[in-house]
């Protein structure tokens, strides 16, 4: 199977990685924008999906993994956390995040970790259901042959994709500070905008490269401090833009009021 990106080109994935590509709770993400609503300043950000964002970030995980000389079993519970890192995204993204969570106490984690896991959560109900009576294919694969034969723990990729404390890979796909999640947000982001076109894509891939093990935790390589700072430039442009549409602040104001009405 060929598949290419608008930011990588052809990306190549390890055959269970391939396996999980048509799984429901995936394949829902291809109807789930990056953006909280579309975008009146930026109306090709529209078509940014989560699915191509999550694939994306899959594919830095392979460059990571492999810089960081990581184990088979350690890449590929890497691979399929960041694979799986969107997956417990609502509708609208954020605004219904935050309007789910005002009213329900709803937490974007913990809801994350009851998908992965099959288990029953505030907002998944008993079977933990994609679609009406599909559950995510994760499971099944990580009982497969070769899964077993690898050791995948399937409460290991919860808890990484989850970004918990206690795992020393989860700041590589939900941290405080840059990771594979927000690499490629941000460069996916405002090459979809309009607000960069340069190859930010080449920029993403030696980004997945900039992180080291020290000290039993992940740190950035000052190596790379010039291509940080660019990410970092290139984020602060986005926000900025974001911000000063007036209109879009009040076009997601309109749909959490929908929202919250409508629950």
């Amino acid at each position: 199977m060929k598949i290419y990106d608008r930011l990588y080109g052809e990306m190549k994935f390890p055959p269970i990685i391939q396996e999980l590509l048509n799984c429901p709770g995936l394949l829902r993400l291809r109807d789930v924008r990056m953006a909280n609503n579309q975008f009146v300043a930026f109306p090709s950000f529209a078509s940014a999906s989560r699915y191509e964002h999550s694939l994306g970030v899959c594919y830095l995980a392979t460059i990571c993994a492999k810089s960081l000389k990581l184990e088979e079993k350690d890449a590929t519970e890497l691979m399929i956390a960041c694979l799986y890192h969107d997956v417990g995204t609502p509708p609208f993204a954020h605004a219904m995040e935050e309007v789910l969570q005002a009213r329900f106490g709803f937490d974007h984690e913990q809801n994350l970790k009851d998908l992965i896991m099959g288990t029953s959560g505030s907002f998944d109900g008993t079977l933990a259901q994609i679609y009406q009576g599909q559950r995510l294919k994760l499971m099944s694969i990580c009982q497969s042959s070769k899964a077993r034969r690898l050791g995948l723990d399937l409460h290991r990729i919860a808890k990484l994709a989850a970004g918990d404390a206690g795992e020393l890979l989860a700041p590589l796909v939900n941290s405080d500070g840059m990771d594979l999640d927000n690499i490629d947000n941000i460069f996916r982001a405002t090459s979809a905008m309009g607000l960069i076109f340069e190859d930010c894509g080449k920029l993403a891939k030696n980004l997945a490269n900039a992180f080291c093990i020290s000290d039993g935790k992940i740190c950035l390589n000052a190596f790379y401090d010039k291509q940080i700072k660019e990410w970092q430039r290139i984020r602060d442009l986005q926000y900025t833009a974001i911000f000063e549409s007036i209109d879009d602040f009040a076009y997601q104001t309109m749909i959490k009021k929908a929202i919250g009405y409508l629950l």
